[in-house]
């Protein structure tokens, strides 16, 4: 009797302590929550007035034109024509560049418009641009994937520059996901120094091909691009003239992107 007393008193003992646990938590959370939402973001930050005026705009006079192709793209969900990986820059606005409306670009962004190597280890395998292509050439049945770097990224003067990134373990990370590119860029123009603003520009642009090589050890890809049922396309955006050039393959170069370029 004594026992089960004894155990009975444990048993309460643990219940109330777990439920007043529980509820301080959730009121922890709650609280959390609730300072979140009530933030006047109008006041924290103008740009961010900025922003919410746009989207007022935006869903005053630009929805109520296109409502239609928006529930077009619910209703039987996207179908972009190409996936751009390029860079995070906020100088690159990729519907501004090519005229393009919601729906038509799947669209992967970070610093530098890098596409690490595959590697099959997972616990190293740096996934989140693999996942897009994946899905992008799996699911929505996209077979045009194009590396867009630009002029002026500071991802690549970063790395071109040897910057000291102390105290930032990411941009680290990210930008030694393969030291060896930039050792293959400085090997080849060995015999002739360049200035360090033709460096970079060249760098830029050899980190494309690099990208674009990269791509094509992603498994996914390997036997659709052998069966050219998919294809790899690099492209180099002047932010200074708002020209395009494009990598030829079989001249081992860049040049200005054209209909009549790319079709001849």
């Amino acid at each position: 009797m004594k026992t089960k007393i004894f155990l009975l008193i444990i048993g309460l003992t643990i219940g109330t302590f777990f439920g007043l646990y529980f509820t301080q938590f959730k009121s922890d959370l709650t609280t959390k929550r609730t300072a979140k939402v009530t933030v006047d973001y109008g006041k924290e930050n103008d740009f961010l007035s900025e922003l919410i005026n746009g989207h007022e705009d935006f869903k005053t006079h630009y929805y109520p034109l296109h409502e239609k192709e928006f529930l077009n793209l619910v209703d039987n969900g996207q179908k972009p024509g190409a996936i751009i990986i390029t860079c995070s820059d906020s100088r690159i606005v990729l519907d501004r560049l090519f005229a393009t409306n919601p729906g038509q670009l799947f669209i992967v962004r970070n610093p530098g418009n890098l596409a690490p190597p595959y590697t099959s280890d997972l616990a190293q395998l740096q996934a989140s641009v693999l996942a897009s292509v994946e899905y992008a050439v799996h699911h929505l049945g996209i077979k045009d994937i194009i590396v867009m770097g630009h002029s002026d990224c500071g991802a690549m003067n970063a790395i071109y520059s040897k910057a000291d990134l102390s105290g930032f373990p990411g941009l680290i990370r990210w930008l030694s996901i393969d030291d060896r590119l930039f050792r293959a860029f400085l090997k080849k123009h060995q015999e002739n120094p360049l200035t360090k603003k033709e460096g970079l520009f060249l760098f830029e642009k050899f980190s494309i091909v690099g990208q674009l090589h990269h791509l094509s050890n992603y498994p996914i890809l390997r036997e659709l691009l052998k069966d050219k049922r998919v294809h790899l396309h690099g492209w180099f955006y002047d932010v200074r003239s708002g020209g395009i050039d494009y990598y030829d393959t079989d001249k081992k170069g860049f040049f200005p992107l054209s209909i009549k370029e790319i079709g001849s």
